[in-house]
Formats: structure tokens, C-alpha cells, sequence
């Protein structure tokens, strides 16, 4: 079997998996039996949003925090290496 053939037959199996699983999620349709919700309208401006994605694409990304580790206290002299 080729290449193309094979990749064919990996790429239809891979998205049978896909609607199957989709198939077995139950929708839910009223958010009011939850305790919060969150609108996609409502995150911060350095959250980048992509209204444009489709199923299986990024939604949104949050930019990384550099985080810098705070500088060791002087009781901690001789613990920390």
C-alpha cells in the first residue's frame, strides 16, 4: 500500500475517532445549573481571542508571565544552593 494510500486510511480512522467521541458529549444548552460562567467577551485585552476557530482550532491564548524567583532571605544562607 503507498504512502498516500496509508495516509488516507490514518486521516479517515482519525476523524471517525473524532465524531464518535463528539457524538458521546452531551451539549449543554443552560448554564444556569452552574455556579459561574465565564464569557469569551468578557476576558481581559492581552487575552487574544479567535472568534474565526472552528472545532479542533485555538480558541484563545494567554500570553506567558515571566515569573522571576524571589531573591533568598539571609536566614535561608547556607540551605539553598
Amino acid at each position: 500500500m503507498p504512502n498516500e494510500e496509508l495516509s488516507q486510511e490514518a486521516l479517515q480512522l482519525v476523524r471517525f475517532l473524532r465524531d464518535l467521541t463528539r457524538s458521546r458529549r452531551a451539549r449543554i444548552l443552560d448554564l444556569g445549573g452552574y455556579d459561574e460562567s465565564h464569557w469569551l467577551a468578557d476576558l481581559p485585552g492581552e487575552i487574544d481571542v479567535r472568534a474565526e476557530a472552528r472545532a479542533g482550532d485555538v480558541l484563545f491564548s494567554v500570553p506567558v508571565i515571566p515569573l522571576n524567583p524571589p531573591a533568598a532571605l539571609e536566614q535561608f544562607d547556607g540551605w539553598l544552593a
